[in-house]
């Protein structure tokens, strides 16, 4: 058995919990105008009464809620697809074997000036693939893509982590079930 929390249509406030073997079956006992929202509507603890939850445990299945949102903000920002991951970090490897050749890009296209395209490709397989699938006129140009970026998605990941932390902090803070479900509801578009 799984406990889920059922909304009133766009809102953040519990209005109640069903305690089903599947999501389907949760689905069926909605009353008009009432919503399991994918994200919201994660398993929460079991009820093992009818008895609402006290004020601690909702607490605790609002956190679990935000971590979950924060998860599926993080994906936006993640692949998730097997291998996709390393294929990145081969990728990041090769912007920094590429910058090592020099200071500047001055230096290193000047280095790169030096090496046939088969070096080039056998040396940094990952940015060269890059270079031609995106169009770019050098492996600097590629390396430069590439490093952008990583650079957005580090920053919208630490964004995400700061809206996660307040949100959890805020929850904590608050005194009132209507406060502690205020304060879970944050806006994930990064």
């Amino acid at each position: 058995m799984t406990s889920f929390a059922i909304y009133a249509a766009g809102s953040a406030s519990v209005t109640r919990y069903v305690r089903v073997p599947t999501r389907e079956e949760a689905e069926a006992q909605l009353a008009p105008g009432e919503t399991l929202d994918a994200v919201r509507g994660i398993p929460c603890p079991p009820l093992d009464a009818p008895a609402p939850l006290t004020l601690a445990e909702a607490e605790q299945m609002i956190l679990g809620q935000i971590d979950a949102q924060a998860g599926v903000a993080r994906q936006r920002w993640l692949t998730i697809v097997p291998g996709q991951s390393d294929a990145y970090r081969e990728k990041m490897a090769d912007v920094a074997s590429i910058s090592g050749l020099g200071g500047t890009t001055a230096l290193i296209l000047a280095a790169l000036k030096a090496l046939p395209a088969t070096e080039q490709q056998a040396r940094w397989p990952f940015l060269y693939a890059e270079m031609q699938a995106s169009g770019a006129a050098t492996l600097v140009q590629a390396r430069d893509a590439v490093t952008a970026a990583a650079a957005a998605s580090r920053a919208a990941r630490a964004e995400i982590e700061r809206r996660r932390r307040a949100a959890k902090i805020a929850v904590r803070a608050a005194k009132t079930l209507a406060a502690k479900q205020a304060a879970a509801i944050v806006d994930w578009k990064i």
